[in-house]
């Protein structure tokens, strides 16, 4: 499988929770979130696996981790407003890491437990959640082969076998 534009795209956004569950999953790494937490914007833009050489790692490749902000809120190369913005939304970004998903799954639900049109975080948003962590796992999988062919992956107890 190649790892498109597309399923960049779509993994480097709100989806990228479930390619972070997906990754731990088979890896084991720790799963980390940059939230962004202040009266204008509350968001959690992205979360990650850390490698073991303890950069970061998701569905674009390994990264060094102090570049997350150039991505998600720029400064240069936009207007002067959102500039402005951006570097007050740099001042309340706060970092998390998380060893298993339980403790990642309580970190999105203090985040997003609301209604959502009648429905609560256990009943509308952890099951679309668990259905993207499952179909992220085949893409998740591409990636980790493509970038660490010979790291050995386990899904649910069972080794992944190598292509």
């Amino acid at each position: 499988m190649e790892i498109s534009k597309e399923l960049i795209r779509t993994y480097s956004g709100n989806d990228s929770h479930a390619m972070a569950i997906a990754m731990h999953n088979l890896t084991g790494w720790p799963i980390h979130t940059l939230t962004v937490v202040c009266r204008d914007r509350t968001g959690m833009p992205h979360s990650w696996v850390q490698s073991p050489d303890g950069g970061g790692f998701d569905i674009s490749g390994s990264f060094d981790v102090s570049t997350l902000p150039d991505k998600y809120m720029p400064i240069i190369n936009v207007s002067t407003g959102t500039a402005e913005r951006n570097k007050k939304y740099r001042t309340h970004m706060e970092y998390s890491s998380h060893s298993t998903v339980n403790e990642f799954v309580e970190e999105l639900k203090d985040f997003y437990d609301m209604e959502w049109g009648g429905l609560d975080f256990s009943t509308f948003f952890l099951p679309t959640l668990w259905q993207k962590v499952e179909a992220a796992q085949p893409v998740a999988i591409a990636c980790l082969r493509s970038h660490f062919p010979d790291l050995p992956l386990v899904c649910e107890g069972t080794p992944v076998p190598s292509p």
